[in-house]
This record gives structure tokens, sequence and C-alpha cells, in this order.
């Protein structure tokens, strides 16, 4: 099937409008990954707005802890740039967040995987 581009050159049209559902878990994941790249790429030292990324993620956040994304964003941008954190609606969670331990020190699986690598390691480098 091959489509044809319309031209509406001269014609008006309504802007599109988009949303993201942020309340179901994908969705709202997805959101915190765009967000950890965008971060990483420096987008929070360019630019202002990206303390609306901080205001959709960190606002009125669940009350299970932090994933490791939303952790690392929270101390990446708090540490290169405070003014934009400043600048959200949720500057308290944030630093909150980013002055948490790190979310999987806590985790007994995470532990006992690692404790189990090392073992392996071990057997094997003997």
């Amino acid at each position: 099937m091959h489509l044809k581009p319309q031209c509406n050159a001269g014609q008006k049209t309504e802007p599109l409008e988009e949303s993201i559902k942020i309340d179901k878990r994908d969705s709202y994941e997805a959101l915190v990954e765009a967000a950890w790249s965008f971060g990483l790429a420096g987008y929070h030292r360019k630019f202002e707005s990206f303390a609306s990324f901080l205001d959709h993620i960190f606002w009125k956040v669940q009350t299970k802890p932090a994933s490791m994304r939303r952790w690392e964003l929270a101390k990446l941008v708090l540490a290169e740039a405070p003014d934009v954190v400043k600048l959200s609606h949720c500057a308290d969670e944030v630093m909150a967040i980013a002055r948490s331990a790190t979310p999987r020190s806590s985790d007994a699986a995470h532990d006992a995987f690692l404790a189990e690598v090392k073992s392996v390691l071990e057997v094997r480098l003997k």
C-alpha cells in the first residue's frame, strides 16, 4: 500500500494535540526513560523547560521506592542544573530522591544475585 502525503499549503489546519497518560505504569516508565536520555544528552543544562519533565516525573510520586533511572536523573539534574530543579514545582521531591540511598542497594534479590556472581567467579578463578 502506498500512501500519498497530502499538501495543505495555504489551508488552515488545527494543531494536533497529543497527551500521555502517565498514570499507566508503562507510559510513566517510558517518560522517565525519555527524560533520563535527554538528561544524559545535556538538555537539563540547555533548556529551562526541562523543569516540566521533572514536574511530570516527580510530582506526587508514588509511594514505591524510586526507580534507578529516576534516582540517577534526580542526582544528575540536582548536581548539574540546580536552577532547573528550583523552577520545577517538585524541587523538594527531586532533592529527597537524589539524597536517598541507591535504589538497588536495599534490594535483597539484587544483593543475592551479586553474591552468586561473586561466588561463581571465585570458583572459576581458582
